[in-house]
């Protein structure tokens, strides 16, 4: 959720500093490297929640990712299952 109201702040912001006020761009120049910044801020929190997640002590998590392996994580911190299914147990 977080991801896409980041997505549409960013979208916002260059859509206004680059289409409805063209004629004063070099004027608003600053908000449109603002709205770069909160686009690749999104795309990296979003690429970090695809492939990580926290996994709590005391419990054991089973893991598919992409590729096809399944294997078992018992340690406590963040591992990877690159976007596809994890299970706690």
């Amino acid at each position: 959720m977080l991801g896409i109201v980041m997505s549409f702040i960013g979208l916002l912001i260059l859509y206004v500093s680059t289409r409805l006020i063209p004629d004063r761009y070099a004027q608003f120049k600053p908000f449109a490297g603002i709205g770069y910044f909160v686009l690749i801020g999104t795309l990296v929190y979003s690429l970090f929640n695809g492939i990580f997640f926290y996994a709590e002590p005391g419990f054991k998590y089973h893991v598919r990712t992409i590729t096809g392996q399944e294997k078992i994580v018992s340690d406590t911190g963040y591992n990877s299952y690159l976007f596809v299914r994890v299970n706690a147990w």
